[in-house]
């Protein structure tokens, strides 16, 4: 995909960076769209802040990495499983833990790297919610 990328590059004179994509296809035109990176990996458990595996964008159930992905420059929802690490923050007694947990509203910026974790530091469970905790 890169190779693809630099050859249109080379062919068109366009500049080409690390935050641009072959987005799709269309009437046998490529269209290059700017990205943004998504890293679900790494929370911070001391935080209350766990990893996250992403399964909607944009209402849409999607297959993604698990540790990351990238995404279009633009607004898009997030949503998706979480893995609590409960080391600092213990959970307590009685209920599922599940939930309907909010999507999550960004608008993304190319070139930008975004930390994605879910934040389980409160005592109310519905006010649990899936945070960006960092942004590179």
């Amino acid at each position: 995909m890169k190779k693809l990328i630099s050859m249109i590059a080379l062919l068109t004179g366009t500049p080409v960076s690390a935050d641009l994509a072959v987005y799709e296809m269309a009437d046998n035109e490529m269209i290059i769209a700017e990205m943004a990176k998504i890293v679900t990996h790494g929370g911070r458990p001391a935080d209350c802040l766990s990893p996250i595996m992403v399964n909607r964008i944009d209402g849409q159930q999607k297959f993604v990495p698990a540790q990351g992905f990238e995404i279009g420059a633009g607004i898009h929802t997030l949503n998706g499983l979480a893995v609590l690490d409960t080391t600092f923050c213990k959970v307590g007694p009685g209920g599922n833990l599940g939930g309907n947990t909010p999507d999550l509203e960004v608008n993304f910026e190319a070139g930008k790297i975004y930390y994605i974790g879910y934040d389980h530091k409160s005592k109310n469970r519905d006010e649990w919610k899936l945070v960006i905790w960092k942004i590179e």
